[in-house]
């Protein structure tokens, strides 16, 4: 097989942060609130594990008995638009549904978990008890057990969105509203215990807007500095085996790092040509 289109990209941290910002869970050693909203947050039940993180230094391990409880505050009311974000590493050994985030224990308002196709495969859904549908997850994709994944949801009011490594992955525009409630944020898992999510997760965000998908795409990797689609002509085969030998591409690309925001992400998506 050979591959005739290639898209290079690079990402780097952003200095400035994204606008709206109510919780954010670097989980780098400890469950302390980083977004500035002073945010209250506690071990709800099991115990707090670390190992080694997706960004950072951390992650938190989710055996299937940890829950996560975020304190109900006045900047946690955010029902009419919102942004939750976080990576994941599903453990191998999961097999059923699991929670990532919910407010509202299933009374009115919303949840983000990962739901089990017939196939045995997890996806990423978006859910609301007072939505019809309840869920969007139609034609939505099969996420791999064992490497970390970026997964995003946003509301606007009138449509829901799904978001993977960065990339839109489902959206509808469900009947109903969210509706407000008193309740904690939990995350890995219900109160019961009930869904715990097992894995581990790290950089839980949760904004009170809407995110673009330019700015969810920062979130999963940075800002894009620099992007370049490689294109064969004639059958040129840029990169794969064949024709006795590999072919190679290179290019020079200069990024100016400021020293504290260091992290540098490359990505090379490709097109398969399958009549290779």
């Amino acid at each position: 097989d050979s591959w005739d289109n290639e898209d290079a990209n690079i990402y780097i941290d952003a200095s400035d942060p994204i606008p709206g910002l109510v919780l954010e869970l670097a989980f780098d050693g400890t469950l302390e609130d980083s977004s500035g909203a002073m945010q209250t947050v506690t071990l709800s039940q099991g115990t707090e594990t670390y190992t080694v993180g997706r960004k950072g230094s951390n992650a938190l391990r989710f055996d299937g008995n940890t829950i996560i409880q975020v304190a109900n505050s006045a900047s946690l009311q955010i029902e009419s638009g919102f942004t939750q974000s976080t990576w994941i590493k599903i453990d191998m050994s999961a097999t059923t549904e699991m929670n990532i985030a919910e407010k509202g224990s299933w009374v009115g308002d919303w949840l983000s978990h990962l739901k089990t196709r017939a196939d045995g495969m997890f996806y990423f859904a978006f859910a609301s008890a007072t939505f019809s549908p309840t869920n969007v997850d139609d034609d939505v994709r099969g996420l791999e057990k064992g490497r970390w994944i970026h997964i995003a949801m946003t509301w606007d009011g009138s449509r829901r969105k799904l978001y993977i490594d960065g990339k839109l992955d489902g959206e509808d525009a469900p009947d109903g509203d969210l509706s407000p409630n008193g309740s904690p944020l939990e995350i890995g898992g219900r109160s019961g215990p009930a869904v715990m999510f097992v894995g581990e997760m790290d950089d839980f965000k949760l904004f009170s807007r809407p995110l673009s998908a330019d700015e969810v795409q920062e979130l999963a990797y940075g800002k894009l500095v620099w992007s370049n689609r490689y294109n064969g002509g004639d059958g040129e085969q840029l990169c794969g085996s064949g024709n006795g030998g590999w072919n190679e591409l290179s290019e020079t690309v200069t990024v100016e790092l400021d020293g504290s925001h260091d992290f540098l992400t490359v990505t090379v998506d490709t097109t398969l040509n399958s009549g290779a």
